[in-house]
């Protein structure tokens, strides 16, 4: 069998474990949340109860210990029910916690065991590839 084709005991528990949420916990918010245009913010602590929001983030850091492809599963699962809600995922999963200095140092959980996300968006000074730090947010829950 081909690698990709053939999930491993733990990548298939994960992937059944984010199915089951997306059906239990997003697509019951489905209706509502495209009636609000907007992500339920209830289910912003669920996706870091089961790990969501720090896939690849190690155990002792207070992630999930997983991998990039369990990151792509989880995006997978969620897409199938509702795509903001895979796509919050997949941005903290494969943007924010991918931050390097200087920003992530801007941003630091204040008490151990707290997770810590950010983003910021940069304005282009004329060029592409020359971008310049406008602002940054910091989630902290």
């Amino acid at each position: 069998m081909n690698a990709l084709t053939h999930l491993s005991e733990e990548e298939q528990m994960f992937q059944s474990a984010v199915r089951d949420f997306a059906e239990s916990e997003v697509r019951p918010r489905v209706h509502a949340m495209e009636q609000a245009a907007q992500l339920d913010p209830a289910l912003i602590p669920k996706f870091f109860e089961l790990g969501l929001m720090g896939i690849e983030i190690p155990e002792a850091h207070g992630g999930a210990g997983g991998s990039l492809f369990m990151t792509v599963l989880a995006v997978e699962e969620l897409s199938a029910v509702d795509a903001s809600a895979a796509i919050f995922v997949d941005v903290q999963n494969t943007l924010v916690n991918r931050a390097r200095d200087p920003m992530h140092s801007v941003c630091k959980p204040k008490r151990p065991g707290r997770v810590t996300s950010g983003f910021s968006t940069a304005a282009s000074s004329g060029s592409p590839t020359a971008p310049r730090l406008t602002s940054f947010w910091c989630l902290l829950l």
